[in-house]
């Protein structure tokens, strides 16, 4: 059976060097030699990334007040939900947020989300699977992608001024000199976020 993947180099774990293969869609390393048959099914693929499709006016953007004054926080932290609900509790955020996630995640196809896993964590393996799957397993095994919602968790439980420093890092509350857009343009900054744009501010960095 034919496999897919990308290529990358490693470094192989029995002699030391640099090693040329292919991660396949199951996250396996197959290595590749001269001579082998390789098939290039397309010289040039473009995809284009989706947004939301759903009416802003049904839905509302979430995130704590002081926290839209940042950039980078409302990339990070901010999500979408619907007219009419609101985020109650810590359960509520986590649903929530891993819905954010897994729309982000179903913008990127295979190839795609594959590489972007690898350049940020070194994970092209968990790109393996459905949309849900993989959102689950992010959140289950990158400590950076887990930790706005255990954040933002322990925030929404004690709404202690302690846990509300710890949303901000490596910002301080001086820093949060954005002006707050309106709701409807918050809305669509998030609706237009890529994973890449995601995972840039878990970096703390410019989004």
């Amino acid at each position: 059976m034919a496999k897919k993947g990308i290529i990358k180099i490693r470094t192989c774990p029995e002699c030391g060097q640099k090693q040329l293969g292919i991660v396949t869609e199951d996250g396996k390393f197959l290595p590749l030699y001269p001579g082998m048959y390789v098939e290039i099914l397309e010289e040039e693929r473009t995809h284009k990334k989706e947004t939301y499709t759903t009416s802003t006016s049904t839905l509302k953007a979430w995130l704590p007040e002081e926290l839209k004054k940042n950039k980078v926080l409302r990339i990070r932290y901010g999500v979408i939900i619907k007219e009419g609900e609101d985020i109650v509790d810590a359960s509520s955020y986590r649903k929530a947020f891993i819905k954010k996630l897994q729309g982000l995640v179903e913008k990127e196809s295979f190839p795609d989300l594959a590489v972007v896993l690898d350049k940020y964590f070194h994970s092209p393996h968990l790109a393996a699977g459905n949309s849900a799957e993989i959102t689950l397993n992010l959140i289950r095994d990158i400590d950076e992608i887990r930790k706005p919602i255990e954040l933002m968790e322990r925030w929404l439980n004690s709404r202690s001024e302690e846990s509300f420093s710890a949303l901000l890092e490596p910002f301080s509350k001086n820093e949060l000199t954005d002006k707050t857009p309106p709701d409807e343009e918050l809305i669509k900054e998030l609706s237009s976020l890529t994973l890449e744009d995601f995972f840039e501010s878990l970096k703390g960095g410019e989004a």
